[in-house]
């Protein structure tokens, strides 16, 4: 205020350490737990799966990142993704990507759940350049420079730039849930016509389809 030099010292960045480096002993990971005892052995071989998944895709990374910035701003991502193993294959693997940013994912503010797992849409957008732009999405336009600087689109594009928004939902399909004679449960629709006779009941539900 009287315009003269001042020292300004971050205490904050101490104490996020403490809380992100207790954290980093203490690794987080995905834990499988039977429900019977004769599910212990394969509960065993998933959890085996899941490791392999975690250190195949250095999952530390990408959870040690969600905890620093759930510590710094409150919230913190990470993703679950499918890829192809090599550019020559044709098998697909699970792997764990970090989010480096975590305004850059926007759930569904309706949402109640703590953990967002009620959440109904989610939106994750990354700048990317134009070239790798018009390579990933060869059909696309994005090449409507007259609404670069307008205010309603501040950030959107620029004339190197374009943000791409990822848009994933769950649509509620209503159908029909049945149960046959054996306890096995199913949908109506998806039964073979001569199992109809052994169906025990049925009741209307709604099938989740989630889509990106």
């Amino acid at each position: 205020a009287q315009k003269r030099p001042m020292i300004t010292v971050n205490n904050l960045p101490t104490f996020l350490h403490q809380v992100v480096n207790d954290l980093r002993q203490n690794k987080l990971g995905g834990r499988v737990h039977p429900v019977e005892k004769s599910d212990e052995d394969t509960a065993e071989v998933v959890q085996g799966m899941i490791r392999h998944i975690e250190y195949d895709s250095n999952a530390a990374v990408a959870t040690n990142t969600a905890v620093n910035s759930a510590a710094s701003v409150g919230f913190g991502w990470f993703r679950l993704v499918t890829d192809y193993e090599s550019p020559d294959s044709f098998d697909q693997k699970i792997m764990f990507k970090r989010i480096r940013n975590a305004l850059s994912v926007h759930i569904d503010p309706l949402s109640q759940e703590i953990d967002g797992s009620d959440m109904k849409f989610a939106f994750i957008d990354s700048l990317e350049s134009r070239a790798e732009f018009k390579k990933m999405y060869p059909d696309a336009n994005a090449n409507n420079t007259n609404l670069i600087g307008q205010e309603l689109y501040k950030g959107w594009f620029t004339q190197d730039t374009v943000l791409v928004c990822e848009y994933y939902r769950i649509k509620l399909v209503k159908a029909v849930l049945c149960e046959l004679m054996n306890g096995e449960k199913g949908w109506k629709d998806e039964l073979p016509p001569d199992q109809h006779q052994f169906i025990k009941r049925e009741r209307v539900s709604y099938r989740p389809s989630v889509q990106w």
